[in-house]
């Protein structure tokens, strides 16, 4: 199970993707999927969490929003 999510901040989609990557989470870029560049798009993240338990989920969540903000 996935979700996509749009982050509202200044960081484009690969500076997401390392931020995350540096609390140990992983997270997966959609622009490889796009047809077409659209420009000023806010980037969008992939997050897969049909793996995990509620627990590692809320863990995860935790770590994004101190890569994020």
């Amino acid at each position: 199970m996935h979700i996509l999510i749009r982050v509202h901040n200044d960081m484009n989609e690969q500076q997401l993707i390392n931020a995350a990557r540096k609390q140990d989470v992983s997270v997966y870029g959609t622009s490889r999927y796009l047809l077409t560049e659209v420009p000023k798009q806010k980037p969008h993240v992939l997050l897969g969490f049909g793996s995990l338990g509620r627990e590692e989920i809320e863990e995860g969540i935790k770590r994004l929003k101190k890569a994020w903000l």
